[in-house]
Parts: C-alpha cells; structure tokens; sequence
C-alpha cells in the first residue's frame, strides 16, 4: 500500500531565502520521512494474526504470509537468514516485542511482515523474560543502514507503549491492526 503525503517545501525554502532558522521544520520533515518509511514498508496483508506459538512456526508462519503478499525475496534464502540471525541472538526485547530483521541484496525497498501473537511465543527467549507477542520482521536491503535502522527505531518508539501493544493485540483483522500502526505512525 502506498502513501503519499504533501510536504511544504516552499515553506523551507522561504525560511532559508530570508534567512530564517528552519530547524524546527528540518525536523519535522525528518520525522515525516521515517513515518512514510514506515508506513511505505507495511501493508496489511503483510499483517498475520499468528496461529501458532513456538517461535521457529512463528517466524515460518509469517515468511508465508509475506510470501503470499509478494515477498522481495526468495523464500528459503529468507528463512535462512532469519534462523540465523536468531541463532546468533535472540531479537526479543522486551516488554512482549520480537524484532527480528535481516538485510539482502535482492530487496529494493524495506518489507515489514507483522505477526500478532495475544497467548505468546514459546522459545522467544527476550531481555525481560517476558513472553514475545507482537513481532515486527524487517526485511532491507543490503545497502539501506539508515533506512534499517529508522525503523527499527520508529517501531520501538510505537511499541514501547502498552496501551498500542494491547490494542494492536486485540484487532480481530489484519486490516484493524494496520489501522492502529498508520495511526500511532503519524
């Protein structure tokens, strides 16, 4: 799903022609830029109201998810990676979140897959020792560090809420789940 979103650059030219600090506004579309990222790398088909609770099924049960709403990347190489990555650390958290997020050459623009978990995720071992519950898997490209690591920080920043862990936990529909996002995003 695609967003687009009017910014007022004529605003920001002004205030640099005349001489006026525009830090503020600098700022604000700074903000605005990891939202649309955000929002740009989400879509509600990529939203899995998780069915099963052991975490390798877990993170099998969102790679076909994302596969069935068109995956950037191959599959195996995918899974692979994740299994991986949580070989080498676990991505829990803490507070009922797992992040987990790999980059790869084939992928052109970040794919979030979300999966929602309200009974938790056996064997997703986290900091706190909480159960994991809500997983946001990041898939970026090889070269996008910065993009990579504005949403990682853009979904801990709405995460680290409870009152949006427990709504989103609550949604009866993928479709409601990316509303809550899209709304706590902007």
């Amino acid at each position: 799903m695609l967003h687009v979103a009017y910014v007022d650059f004529e605003l920001i030219h002004n205030s640099l022609r005349h001489g006026m600090t525009c830090a503020i506004d600098l700022y604000q579309l700074f903000l605005w830029s990891i939202m649309m990222n955000l929002l740009q790398a989400l879509d509600p088909a990529r939203i899995c109201l998780l069915r099963h609770h052991s975490k390798p099924d877990v993170l099998n049960e969102m790679i076909d998810c994302g596969a069935r709403a068109g995956l950037p990347c191959d599959r195996e190489e995918l899974q692979e990676r994740i299994s991986y990555r949580e070989q080498l650390m676990s991505t829990g958290l803490g507070l009922g979140i797992g992040l987990p997020h790999v980059r790869m050459e084939t992928v052109l623009e970040p794919y979030i897959i979300v999966g929602l978990q309200p009974d938790g995720i056996v064997g997703y071992e986290a900091i706190d020792n909480l159960p994991v519950k809500v997983v946001f898997m990041i898939i970026a490209g090889k070269d996008q560090h910065r993009r990579h690591l504005e949403l990682l920080a853009k979904i801990v920043e709405i995460l680290k809420r409870s009152h949006v862990r427990d709504r989103l936990l609550a949604a009866k529909s993928p479709e409601e789940a990316y509303r809550i996002l899209e709304k706590e995003a902007s």
